[in-house]
This record gives C-alpha cells, sequence and structure tokens, in this order.
C-alpha cells in the first residue's frame, strides 16, 4: 500500500517540531550551564542577552511534536504498534521536565539577570537546576528517537 502523499510532509513537520523544540531546551541547558560556572555572570553580553526577559517560543515547538505525530500515525495506520505510545510516553516526560523545571527556571534566570541586585550563588544554583532538567529532555529526545527509528512492534 502506498502512503499517503501528505504522509511525507507531516512525518518531516514531526521531526522539524521535535529538533527545534529539544534543541531550543538544548540551547537553554548550554547557556544555563555557562551561567552556572561564569564568576559574574551578570556581566556576560551573550548571557544577558540569551536571558532577556520573554517566552522561548521556539522551546515551545515540542507542545505540537504529539500532534503531528497523531496525523502521521493516522496516515500510517501502526495505531497498534507499540513505538507510538513509547514516544508519546517519553515525549509527556521530557515536557513535564520542561513545564516543571526548564521554563520556571529560565523566566527565574531571566528575572535574574534583568535584576543588577541579584544573589549570584542563587543564580548559579538555579541554573544549575535549568541544565540538568534540560539534559533530562535531551535524554528523552534522543530516547524517542531511538523508538521511532526502531518502531519496535
Amino acid at each position: 500500500m502506498l502512503a499517503h502523499p501528505w504522509f511525507a510532509i507531516i512525518v518531516i513537520a514531526h521531526v522539524l517540531v521535535g529538533v527545534i523544540g529539544f534543541g531550543a531546551l538544548a540551547m537553554t541547558g548550554a547557556y544555563a550551564r555557562l551561567a552556572s560556572h561564569a564568576p559574574q555572570p551578570t556581566s556576560v553580553p551573550s548571557l544577558v542577552r540569551f536571558f532577556q526577559p520573554g517566552r522561548n517560543l521556539a522551546a515551545r515547538t515540542i507542545l505540537l511534536v504529539p500532534i503531528f505525530g497523531a496525523i502521521a500515525l493516522a496516515y500510517s495506520h501502526d495505531t497498534h504498534k507499540l513505538y507510538p505510545y513509547l514516544g508519546l510516553g517519553i515525549w509527556f516526560i521530557a515536557t513535564g521536565i520542561a513545564s516543571a523545571l526548564v521554563w520556571p527556571s529560565e523566566r527565574t534566570l531571566q528575572a535574574m539577570f534583568s535584576d543588577p541586585t541579584a544573589n549570584l550563588a542563587e543564580l548559579a544554583r538555579v541554573a544549575r537546576r535549568c541544565d540538568r532538567a534540560a539534559m533530562a529532555t535531551s535524554c528523552c529526545f534522543v530516547g524517542a528517537l531511538v523508538v521511532m527509528i526502531a518502531q519496535p512492534a
């Protein structure tokens, strides 16, 4: 049976929003790691620029991953297989970590970088929490990637 013509486009969109979203979470973690190791992070222009107040919309694209995944699943007729549900479970874990730890830590860091009187020890602690949480989401991404490629029955 031939795949629906839109199937490839949907799969590409599914992968693209995953790469963008999880890549943005990884970048947040990388900058948080730099902030946690810098002796005077509020004086580092790249850190100040990265942690400007605002929403990390690129990271929020992970919220689109299951939407495109569900559409692709409908076209593929693989609803009886295990891999989509494993991937969805991993996505729930990653999104929970991002929602509970990465994004709140990022907002706290944004506020601290905007405050000239910010406690640098507290900033480093929040940055380490953000870094560890972002690493966890990256591990989830790798796990989901393995599941999606292997497609266990």
